[in-house]
Order: C-alpha cells, then structure tokens, then sequence
C-alpha cells in the first residue's frame, strides 16, 4: 500500500520494521468509535497470531492510546479485535 497518510506511513513503517512480510492492505479510522481498522496480508497467510503482533506492533507506537484497534485478514474478512 502507498501511502500519502501520516498516520498510514507510521503504521507502515512500523510494520516493516517489526513484522517483515506483513502487508497493510487497508488503514481505516472508523468513527466515532476512534477504531483503527487494519487490513493485512502474509504470503503465509494471516494467522491469529499474525493479528495479534500486529496489535501489539501498533499500540507499541502509541496508536492503542489514540485508538481501538481492529485488525483485519485480507482474504476472510475475519476481525481480530485489540
């Protein structure tokens, strides 16, 4: 995903940095709940423990303060709430 959203490069940057090979397909803020819905992709697929690092990558940057976050599998839909 190209970004041209701060918020976007930060999530990208830190997935990058933490999790190679995961993806951010989608960052929606969904309001006015303040969700942070990712969508991800993993060549391996995306496992729930996949979801679940994701999570603790973003809220690691500060995001979980600001946000809920909701981490979404690009090929079911399946959420995994944070």
């Amino acid at each position: 995903m190209q970004s041209h959203d701060p918020l976007e490069r930060d999530v990208e940057s830190c997935l990058e940095t933490t999790l190679p090979g995961v993806d951010l397909l989608e960052l929606t803020v969904i309001e006015p709940s303040e969700t942070l819905r990712l969508v991800v992709d993993h060549p391996e697929g995306v496992t729930h423990e996949v979801c679940e690092a994701v999570t603790h990558a973003v809220q690691a940057i500060g995001l979980g303060e600001k946000f809920g976050i909701e981490v979404r599998r690009s090929d079911d839909g399946s959420i995994r709430p944070g």
